[in-house]
């Protein structure tokens, strides 16, 4: 058993690098690939042009075998780089190869000598409108700053045919929805010299008509229309329709929404149609699922919709897993004060059933939030808690005099929290950031029978380093400092690290301090880091390769190397119709020294890790 998760584990950690393909024995395999003359286009550029597959970095493996050489697929390669440096202004390149073949081995180096020649400048843009915007100096004016082509710079068409795109976008956002864009760049190879040509017909200005809403029994016409950002006579734009329908998504009280001119319209007014189909007033839903810590897991809600006829929801919902259970009543109204602000509460039991101890807590929370722009959201919050440890091991108590099994601890505190988020996908991000802090002063001037200042900060970096290959990265960094006539934090605020959202390839909660029994003790700081390969491995499923490391210290920081624990793994995420199913199989590892193989863990459960 030993062996086979050592084997397992070296062959997933490897996959996202290897991209290898098995060949027969007597097919040309490719050794190597090299470039030689690409001063102007990266080498990574030059090949995703090219359907040859390159030799993995592990190809020195005696298990993983090199991809095979076609030739004729290598010729279209050769044929897509010349094209590849037309596109940027590099008309009378050349380029040629050599193929040096071992026929005893039966592979093949691969030579790609390329001579790009004088580059072609752009040396005259030339726009011509036509149509009624022809006059209109501002619309001219945005015309030109849609165009991206810089004279004096070598041509790129793409560049080209993205300022035509830019045009067209321009144009339908400012009353010219039926805008056509033509015209061709013209290349003089005697003088390496381009001109640009846009030939842009306007067509007639056009202007937002009459709304007509329909679909909705329930939410009035005045809340529908308050969401779409055009009016009737405002210039037509086809970025208004898209966020109004965005808008309209996002109450929550539709299973879909369009927004389109209605049908047989011309002239300067378009009436336009929103249709929508609502969900709904009152809905009752149940969902179970499975993890490896909090076993089978089910919870179940009553969802209130448009309270009192109005965009405010009211929710009750219960749940019970093996490591907690509890009920809560939720209250969203939105638009408090204005349309970026929020107005949330929530009151609500929980009992959780953790390794060291149990705890029983009643809370509350008056909660503001605020969109400060398209990327940044925060909040500000009063919490009103009360807890009481109901079970708690013996020698824990030795060890933690400010947790008494069965005492009442009041706590009253601000929670304030800002987050910065760019993740698009959440399901793959490739190019994302998600950058939170969250601070909680409890004191006795709230009322708290505690006074503490807890912080913690979490950094998420997505990013594709390869066409197929995902680099993702977390850190977590908390702490809570006890002040006043408060030295020690109860173990009901203190951090727990190790588990399948934490450093794997340890149980849950069981990395950082214990007590002589061995039990989680947590501590006053908290350092977590995880860094994963993701990587396709068929249409729906991806595999990852991962180390974490981190831990939990007592009184102060000890970020040094030797402090850390660290877990090494891999894993691999289905697409499911629930969500990305998720197992993972991890191992304690000591850097330099050794993973420790028969300490393995096995981690199931729907979603990413992050």
């Amino acid at each position: 058993m030993r062996f086979f998760f050592r084997a397992v584990f070296i062959l997933l950690a490897i996959m996202p690098l290897s991209g290898a393909v098995f060949a027969q024995n007597n097919e040309l395999q490719t050794e190597d690939i090299t470039f030689h003359g690409n001063e102007n286009i990266p080498a990574g550029e030059i090949r995703k042009v090219m359907a040859t597959k390159f030799p993995s970095v592990f190809s020195w493996f005696p298990f993983v075998k090199r991809p095979v050489f076609n030739e004729s697929v290598f010729k279209q390669d050769i044929r897509n780089i010349e094209n590849l440096y037309q596109e940027f202004g590099y008309y009378d390149v050349i380029v040629h190869y050599t193929l040096r073949t071992n026929l005893a081995t039966n592979l093949v180096r691969i030579i790609i000598n390329i001579r790009e020649g004088r580059p072609s400048l752009l040396d005259a843009i030339n726009v011509s409108v036509t149509g009624q915007g022809r006059g209109n100096a501002l619309l001219i004016q945005g015309i030109e700053k849609s165009i991206l082509l810089i004279r004096g710079t070598p041509f790129e068409i793409n560049v080209y045919d993205k300022s035509k795109q830019n045009i067209i976008e321009y144009l339908g956002n400012n009353g010219y929805p039926n805008a056509t864009v033509e015209g061709r760049a013209v290349v003089d190879k005697q003088s390496f010299r381009v001109t640009a040509n846009f030939n842009i017909f306007t067509g007639s200005t056009t202007c937002f008509g009459a709304v007509d809403i329909m679909g909705n029994t329930i939410v009035k016409n005045s809340d529908i229309l308050n969401e779409l950002t055009f009016r009737e006579g405002q210039l037509y734009s086809r970025k208004a329709v898209f966020d109004s329908q965005r808008n309209l998504v996002q109450l929550g009280l539709f299973y879909s929404v369009n927004i389109f001119p209605s049908s047989g319209t011309a002239g300067s007014f378009v009436p336009m149609e929103v249709r929508v189909d609502e969900r709904k007033e009152r809905t009752i839903e149940i969902g179970v699922g499975y993890g490896t810590e909090d076993r089978f897991r089910i919870q179940s809600a009553w969802t209130r919709r448009y309270l009192l006829g109005g965009l405010r929801t009211l929710r009750a919902g219960i749940w019970h897993s093996s490591l907690t259970e509890g009920a809560n009543v939720t209250f969203n109204q939105r638009y408090f004060i204005d349309r970026q602000t929020n107005l949330s509460g929530v009151f609500g039991y929980q009992r959780d059933f953790f390794v060291s101890y149990s705890n029983e807590s009643l809370s509350s929370e008056a909660r503001v939030s605020r969109t400060i722009s398209t990327y940044i959201q925060g909040y500000a919050a009063y919490m009103l808690g009360l807890n009481r440890p109901v079970s708690t091991n013996p020698t824990i108590v030795q060890q933690l005099r400010a947790t008494n099994p069965g005492a009442y601890y009041f706590v009253a505190a601000l929670r304030l929290g800002l987050e910065y988020n760019t993740v698009k996908d959440i399901i793959y991000p490739e190019h994302d950031r998600l950058y939170s802090l969250y601070l909680e002063p409890a004191s006795h001037l709230l009322g708290s029978s505690i006074d503490y200042i807890k912080a913690i900060f979490e950094a998420r970096v997505y990013e594709a380093i390869t066409d197929s290959v995902v680099a993702a990265v977390r850190v977590r960094v908390g702490a809570i400092e006890p002040y006043r006539f408060t030295t020690q934090i109860p173990i009901f605020e203190r951090f727990f690290a190790g588990g399948a959202y934490s450093i794997r390839g340890y149980g849950y909660q069981q990395v950082g301090p214990k007590d002589s029994s061995g039990n989680p003790l947590g501590g006053d700081y908290l350092f977590e880091s995880n860094f994963e390969f993701r990587f396709p491995i068929t249409k729906n499923l991806i595999g990852v390769s991962f180390i974490d490391g981190g831990n939990v210290f007592l009184t102060n920081f000890d970020l040094s190397f030797s402090n850390l624990q660290y877990g090494i793994g891999a894993g691999v995420r289905y697409n499911s119709v629930v969500g990305p199913l998720r197992l993972d199989v991890a191992f304690p590892f000591t850097p330099f020294y050794r993973v420790q193989f028969s300490n393995y863990q096995f981690y199931v459960s729907i979603g990413y890790m992050f």
